[in-house]
């Protein structure tokens, strides 16, 4: 088993609900079905939130796929490949994206930070080696954690809050416009800054 199939099938058994969802959808086509029927018929894609998430499983999934066709010409996994990048089209049409959001200067910070990291650390590499949104968010939150001592005492909780409000306030943005890579680094970096901001006690975002 190559690694770029040993990475799929971990994230596979992080996200049971994905790898059922994913299977139901190339077991549907392989009937004779199309992918669109199968979206127009299955429960959730209309909700937005469910829409996201299962979006975003088939964007990382998509990732796994394509190296691993890269690494292997196989029919089946390429058509497996092709099957997810139709479902990612047809979910992303159905969110129907805002191309007229106007960003801030703000937001282009935020949005800068986001794409130094998808720069630095491209996703095809994270999801290569096992690494997760949650873990990620985890790296950032000890980063933060570790770094707190440049920032004086009294400023830590308005530069914490600011961090996150900075990111959440591009999330709209990154998840109707993004690439999949900005919307997995931003993901885990709201992750940190709330983690991290938790950590030295405000709990105004634990709903996120």
């Amino acid at each position: 088993m190559n690694k770029e199939l040993e990475a799929l099938m971990a994230y596979f058994k992080d996200r049971p609900n994905m790898e059922r969802i994913f299977s139901e959808l190339t077991g549907y086509v392989r009937l004779g079905n199309s992918v669109e029927d199968y979206i127009r018929e299955s429960s959730g894609f209309e909700d937005a939130e469910t829409s996201r998430i299962i979006l975003d499983g088939f964007q990382n999934i998509y990732v796994f796929f394509d190296a691993i066709v890269s690494s292997s010409n196989n029919a089946e996994v390429k058509k497996d490949r092709d099957i997810c990048e139709e479902a990612i089209q047809l979910i992303t049409t159905l969110r129907s994206k805002d191309k007229s959001i106007v960003l801030t200067e703000e937001n282009k910070y935020w949005l800068g930070l986001v794409d130094t990291r998808v720069n630095a650390m491209p996703l095809e590499s994270l999801l290569g080696i096992g690494e997760t949104v949650e873990s990620l968010g985890k790296s950032h939150f000890i980063e933060y954690k570790s770094n707190e001592y440049q920032i004086p005492k009294e400023d830590r909780e308005s530069v914490a809050m600011n961090r996150v409000e900075g990111l959440l306030g591009i999330k709209g943005y990154v998840e109707n416009n993004g690439s999949q890579a900005q919307a997995f680094h931003l993901r885990a970096s709201i992750i940190g800054a709330v983690s991290y901001a938790k950590f030295i006690g405000i709990n105004k975002y634990d709903f996120i």
